[in-house]
C-alpha cells in the first residue's frame, strides 16, 4: 500500500491525532539534496541524501557485476532512488521519534 493511499485512509477514518503525514514525509525529501561518486576501481556508485542542514540520512549504492556492464549515469539513477527510499524510510522513523518525544514533554506539533 503506498503512504498517499494510507494517508487517505487514515483521513477517511478521521484519525485526528498528532502524527507523522505524508505531506511533511513529502517535504523533507523534497528538499534532499544529493552527492555521488564512483568508489575508485569499481563499478560500485554511492549517492547520499543530505538534509539542509547537513546532515546525511541515508546512503544509496549500485554496482554492476562486470566493468563492461557498468555505465555511469545508470549507476547514478539507481544509487540515487536507493538513497531516496531509504532516506523516506529513515525520515518516517526520526520524525516519529521526534513526535513522540514532543508528546512526552507536552509540546504536541
Amino acid at each position: 500500500m503506498k503512504d498517499s493511499e494510507i494517508e487517505q485512509e487514515i483521513i477517511e477514518k478521521g484519525l485526528t491525532a498528532p502524527r507523522v503525514t505524508t505531506q511533511t514525509i513529502d517535504e523533507l525529501v523534497g528538499s534532499l539534496k544529493y552527492h555521488s561518486w564512483q568508489v575508485p576501481e569499481t563499478t560500485t556508485t554511492l549517492v547520499a541524501a543530505e538534509l539542509d542542514d547537513g546532515f546525511i540520512v541515508a546512503i544509496g549504492k549500485a554496482a554492476s557485476v562486470s566493468k563492461e556492464n557498468f555505465n555511469a549515469e545508470i549507476g547514478y539513477k539507481i544509487a540515487r532512488d536507493d538513497a531516496e527510499r531509504k532516506a523516506r524510510d529513515k525520515l518516517w522513523e526520526l520524525k516519529g521519534w521526534e513526535l513522540k518525544q514532543n508528546l512526552k514533554q507536552g509540546m504536541a506539533a
